[in-house]
């Protein structure tokens, strides 16, 4: 999926005051490629991700993923394409604990409203999935039985669920330790671009800028190409 972001911008209110995190953004990521997006806390990574997402939206400007622009849907609509066709990955897994393992990885494509992807039912996919992140043995246990590292490789199979054709993670190795995210994020690397997906990943480590297709930093409210 390719991304178009046309003159973006986005501001908070700080103390009652706009704050600006991103001004007059223009950019165009290609499909299946792995942009890495570094910044500092607070430089507006995180926001961009949002935006992305369609989680949060612009002030102003547009932003197209394939031939959909977000900010011409509206709800129900949007929440339906980004089921459909995004997948996200946070720093924190957000795994439900009432669910075994294989319940959170189906549970967004029941609330897509799905009963078969790519010809497979949802438990099937499901298994599918938990087998290619090596926790196949793992689908009925509850998420409290298994690690750090064990519980966002959950969250990656979660994210692929649906299909997505845009996959966003938004740190996803900063609340593991270092083995545990060397071998999530080699994890994510690899099924990302065996499944031709497009990857945007924000981080403040820049470990895997020689993995990545472009790298740019969020400074100052815009994006700088790093090479």
């Amino acid at each position: 999926m390719q991304i178009q972001l046309q003159q973006v911008s986005k501001s908070y209110a700080d103390s009652g005051q706009p704050r600006q995190v991103l001004r007059d953004l223009s950019l165009s990521l290609p499909a299946g490629r792995f942009t890495l997006l570094l910044g500092k806390s607070g430089s507006g990574k995180s926001t961009l991700l949002n935006l992305l997402s369609g989680i949060d939206a612009p002030d102003s400007g547009s932003i197209w993923l394939g031939e959909t622009c977000l900010s011409q849907l509206k709800e129900p609509a949007l929440t339906r394409f980004r089921r459909q066709h995004i997948g996200i990955v946070f720093q924190f897994f957000h795994l439900l604990p009432t669910l075994s393992v294989l319940e959170n990885v189906s549970l967004p494509a029941e609330l897509a409203g799905l009963k078969q992807i790519e010809g497979q039912t949802l438990s099937k996919r499901g298994l599918a999935l938990l087998d290619a992140v090596g926790l196949a043995d793992r689908a009925q246990s509850p998420p409290e039985r298994l690690s750090g590292g064990q519980q966002q490789r959950v969250a990656i199979a979660r994210a692929l669920i649906c299909a997505p054709a845009l996959i966003l993670a938004d740190e996803p190795t900063g609340n593991l330790d270092e083995q545990s995210g060397q071998e999530v994020m080699q994890l994510l690397l690899k099924l990302s671009r065996a499944q031709g997906k497009t990857l945007v990943m924000v981080s403040h480590d820049p470990e895997w800028i020689p993995h990545a297709d472009q790298v740019y930093r969020v400074h100052d409210g815009q994006l700088e190409p790093v090479t």
